[in-house]
């Protein structure tokens, strides 16, 4: 499970159970403040990770190597080796262009990590696609249906991080969609969105959200008793704006996955829910904080502003219980352009937030 942390850490995305308040501009980004506490909640947080508890060294520590780690460290005054870097060593570094002209050159495409990762499942890490890479390495003879300790095959990596133009080039290469990862699971069942979803439909076949679409007599147990922050779509299917946003909230929900935020939807129609909740436009995203110590479920959240993906998520950072944050080379960035593009790529165009203002307000149906 470590390693899943240190992944998503390293590359992009950071979920810290420290509330924003607590996390104050500047502050490091260093998976090395976490506490033991963030890191007992961190391992619920992934849970639904491609790869498994069982990935990375949790185990007890060996007490030959804590004897001998001290006089190990000073007598070792550099970390980089003295011969070429392997495939492996560059996919440690992320040093992608690195890795493009390894494989371009015929070297050894089918090296892998300690986890049974190679570069061809690194190019799929979350928030981090690398298309490029990803065809040379294929071209170069990488074995795209090889699976990690968990289970997980490239093309599993590129579904659940919701890396749609990566999956489309593994399924084109010939991906085995049948692979079954150590929690039952193939394929098709990492899907979130719909777009995602449909290249794995046969003709004809209707393409459902991999959402969970909540039902009135759920909703105690699904949010107001959720130990998580619960994002909610409310809409309704006769409302021509939920039915154009509805993908881009999907993408939303992808796009979000490695943090601990829990996505849900609700059709308004089929009940009515508490008072707080009730709202007098759809689409309308809600969201309800999780519960403190002692206390009771606050009253939840209306996300006021433009339906772009990238604003959404901007104002869940603000508000959400858990801080997350996107990282490059280890400092702390924006919410990535990538996000509107990816939610309007193959769905109905949306506003993307570069071209949002204020005196343009989104349309809604009014109930």
């Amino acid at each position: 499970m470590l390693a899943a942390v240190s992944l998503v850490t390293a590359d992009v995305l950071y979920d810290s159970t420290k509330s924003p308040d607590q996390l104050q501009a500047g502050n490091s980004a260093d998976p090395s403040d976490v506490s033991v506490d963030d890191a007992e909640e961190d391992e619920n947080e992934f849970a639904d990770a491609p790869w498994d508890e069982e990935t990375g060294d949790d185990g007890e520590a060996d007490p030959a190597k804590d004897e001998n780690a001290d006089t190990d460290d000073a007598g070792d005054t550099s970390m980089t080796t003295s011969g070429p870097q392997t495939i492996i060593d560059m996919m440690g570094s992320g040093d992608w262009d690195g890795i493009l002209a390894l494989a371009e050159s015929g070297a050894d495409v089918t090296m892998v990590n300690e986890y049974g990762e190679g570069p061809l499942h690194m190019a799929s890490a979350p928030h981090n696609p690398q298309l490029k890479a990803l065809k040379a390495l294929i071209k170069a003879g990488a074995d795209i249906n090889k699976q990690d300790v968990d289970g997980c095959s490239p093309i599993i990596w590129a579904v659940h991080n919701n890396h749609y133009e990566n999956t489309k080039a593994l399924l084109e290469a010939g991906a085995d969609i049948t692979l079954v990862d150590v929690k039952g699971r193939v394929v098709k069942d990492h899907a979130m969105s719909q777009k995602m979803r449909s290249l794995f439909a046969a003709p004809g076949e209707e393409i459902d959200s991999g959402l969970k679409d909540l039902e009135s007599d759920e909703f105690d147990s699904e949010v107001m008793k959720s130990e998580e922050d619960v994002v909610l779509y409310m809409y309704s299917p006769s409302c021509g704006y939920c039915r154009d946003f509805a993908p881009h909230y999907e993408e939303l929900a992808a796009q979000l996955r490695p943090t601990s935020l829990k996505f849900l939807k609700m059709d308004v129609t089929k009940g009515n829910p508490p008072g707080a909740y009730s709202v007098s436009n759809l689409p309308s995203i809600l969201l309800s904080k999780k519960a403190q110590a002692g206390q009771a479920r606050p009253e939840p959240l209306l996300y006021d502003g433009k339906r772009s993906v990238k604003l959404i998520t901007e104002w869940l950072q603000r508000t959400a219980t858990n801080r997350f944050m996107f990282t490059a080379g280890g400092k702390e960035q924006g919410v990535p352009d990538s996000f509107d593009a990816a939610a309007q790529d193959g769905t109905e165009p949306v506003e993307t937030a570069a071209a949002l203002t204020a005196d343009a307000p989104d349309q809604n149906d009014e109930l």
